[in-house]
């Protein structure tokens, strides 16, 4: 899944930003746990339309159930 490495790569850049110099870590840390809570939602949302498209979409006649969990941790 090649959405799953936007997230593997958003954790390793956090993990290297937390080895950063003190004065400069706070600021990149923050960047970092941003870019990778941006990655998961992205996923969680590209997960929910593919799960809508295979359902038919609720106009289209297709099942009004909710989505299967994404593994979004929120």
């Amino acid at each position: 899944m090649s959405d799953l490495s936007w997230i593997d790569r958003a954790d390793q850049q956090v993990a290297e930003y937390r080895r950063a110099p003190p004065a400069a870590a706070a600021e990149l840390d923050a960047a970092a746990m941003a870019l990778a809570a941006v990655a998961r939602c992205s996923v969680a949302s590209s997960r929910r339309r593919g799960w809508e498209r295979r359902q038919g979409g609720t106009e289209a006649g297709g099942s009004d159930a909710k989505p299967p969990m994404t593994g979004a941790s929120w």
